[in-house]
């Protein structure tokens, strides 16, 4: 997979998880492909950090299931952290706020499969969020939603190509983990399966 500018960069190993439902549906989660280049960071500030994430997410449905699918939802975030806060003051809003400040620009496509279908409202489009500014404060960990796509067929893909992401006023490597998961919904329940990456530092 194709990673935008230089820098050092973690290919991850690619991680799949398969229950089957309590009504008799086979369900799998796959997270493949990701990637996790460094960027020197564009202020050249030593608390900043900045890197490209690629990540792809594919969810299967299958097996013979008693009830009909009603939905189902392929997810893609991240879970982050940084050691120590060293930003000062307390703003409100988008901007900021009391403790290090992570940033998420990025672009993302969704693939769905030409074959099965599934009942419901199960729509085509999938959401990326292009911007998000959250709080990291010492000792903690913050998950952050990257994109959700409802499938329209039994299997449904989720491709995240080169997000940008930003760390600001945090001493050391930030820490890192992405997540995929699948929610499945019939009449009579409603599954979700997870899989997570393997932890980075940028």
């Amino acid at each position: 997979m194709a990673v935008a500018g230089s820098g050092t960069a973690d290919t991850t190993i690619d991680k799949t998880r398969t229950r089957t439902t309590a009504d008799g549906w086979e369900i799998t989660i796959s997270k493949t492909d990701e990637n996790l280049e460094r960027q020197p960071p564009l202020n050249a500030a030593a608390f900043s950090r900045e890197a490209f994430l690629s990540v792809l997410a594919r969810g299967d449905i299958g097996g013979q299931g008693r009830v009909p699918v009603r939905a189902g939802t392929i997810a893609v975030g991240l879970m982050i952290g940084c050691n120590t806060d060293v930003s000062p003051g307390m703003t409100a809003g988008l901007s900021g706020a009391l403790g290090a400040n992570v940033g998420v620009l990025g672009s993302g496509t969704a693939a769905q499969s030409p074959s099965g279908t599934l009942g419901g409202n199960a729509g085509l489009n999938a959401g990326i969020t292009p911007s998000i500014q959250v709080t990291l404060r010492p000792g903690t960990i913050t998950t952050i939603a990257l994109a959700s796509k409802p499938m329209g067929a039994a299997t449904g893909y989720l491709a995240l190509y080169d997000v940008a992401l930003r760390v600001d006023s945090c001493i050391g490597q930030v820490a890192m983990r992405s997540v995929a998961a699948l929610t499945v919904s019939t009449t009579t329940a409603d599954d979700t399966i997870t899989v997570y990456g393997e932890p980075l530092s940028f």
